[in-house]
């Protein structure tokens, strides 16, 4: 039984709107191809990133809604094309849950529909949600098969993003000079397709693995070529998870100072893009760390109780590592090698 035409007319209508939502959030990522992508004449726009933000949060329980209605009445590209809109929110909010769930549902429409490219692209998110949700072996997978899926097909530019969270995978679990290999392959491969937004991205991954190796006048260095070429695309996540690599490799260094200022240039920029309280509360502890090197226990604090704040804001675990670290912060019989590192747990990443 088909779809009446009312629900096709609104269907259309969020989904073109949540693709429009998207490229405002993140501009310079691959768009679909003009006689691929839904449309609408009735399709909204948006000027900034914080306006597209408010019209998905208002409006997301529909949009999860409308994804499996037109799941559930046959092969759909609303399905599919409405997922892989909400990439970009699904990441920033971190509903990695629902990125999964919509994923696994959206790759058997595009499978049913014949579109191989839809099928890649979903398989690449597929795996960037299973690393945030700690599936990192069956992240490997998802990323494997889709690598073997662009490759088939000669697509360079799937190719050297599926690279990219193939060593983001592996990556997470400690393989790190596979995952640099599989970075610098995506680097190249940018760099010869002239794409300013995929080379931003591999940089910022480079940086770090570099952080992680011990590198950090690298990380530093890579980091810093990553943020100027962010700035310009006006991407504001990868210029805030830039920022925040230079502080981590900036405090390497024991260039406190101005850790402590790539991470509240981090925040800034977060909060300018409409916020984002977890990537905000790693800042924020952070900074409280380099604070503390510097011998400012009373602004190391204020970082902590603020990071704190906003983890109990989001019900978040690491509340109470927060809470912990403030205790010892309190404690002026405390010794420096007692002190908790301020680090965030492994599964964190601004980037």
């Amino acid at each position: 039984m088909g779809r009446p035409p009312h629900d096709d007319l609104k269907a259309a209508f969020l989904t073109a709107t949540a693709l429009a939502a998207d490229r405002a959030l993140a501009p310079g990522r691959r768009t679909l191809a003009p006689g691929q992508a839904v449309t609408s004449e009735d399709a909204l726009s948006f000027r900034t990133a914080a306006a597209a933000l408010a019209w998905l949060d208002a409006n997301y329980e529909e949009l999860l809604r409308v994804i499996v209605r037109a799941a559930e009445s046959g092969p759909s590209v609303h399905a599919w094309q409405l997922t892989w809109a909400l990439t970009t929110y699904f990441a920033e909010r971190q509903h990695w849950h629902d990125w999964l769930w919509t994923t696994e549902l959206a790759i058997p429409q595009a499978r049913a529909l014949g579109d191989d490219d839809a099928e890649r692209r979903l398989l690449r998110n597929l795996c960037r949600c299973r690393l945030r949700l700690g599936h990192h072996e069956d992240a490997i997978k998802s990323a494997s098969a889709a690598l073997e899926s662009f490759a088939a097909a000669g697509d360079r530019y799937g190719l050297a993003h599926t690279h990219l969270s193939l060593s983001y995978a592996l990556e997470r679990l400690g393989r790190l000079p596979e995952a640099t290999a599989h970075a610098r392959t995506s680097l190249t491969a940018f760099e010869q397709a002239e794409d300013d937004d995929g080379r931003a991205s591999a940089l910022t991954s480079l940086a770090r693995l570099c952080a992680l190796r011990g590198e950090p006048r690298d990380a530093l260095a890579h980091a810093s070529a990553a943020i100027t070429l962010f700035e310009a695309l006006d991407n504001p996540q990868g210029t805030a998870a830039g920022h925040h690599t230079c502080g981590r490799a900036s405090a390497d260094l024991d260039r406190h100072e101005d850790a402590v200022a790539h991470y509240q240039r981090a925040i800034e920029v977060i909060e300018a893009a409409g916020g984002n309280a977890y990537y905000r509360s790693l800042a924020l502890r952070r900074i409280a760390a380099s604070r503390r090197h510097l011998g400012d226990l009373p602004a190391a604090g204020d970082a902590l109780r603020e990071a704190h704040r906003l983890l109990s804001g989001l019900d978040h675990p690491e509340a109470a590592e927060v809470a912990a670290e403030l205790t010892h912060l309190n404690d002026t019989d405390n010794q420096d090698e007692s002190w908790p590192s301020s680090t965030p747990s492994p599964n964190s990443s601004p980037a």
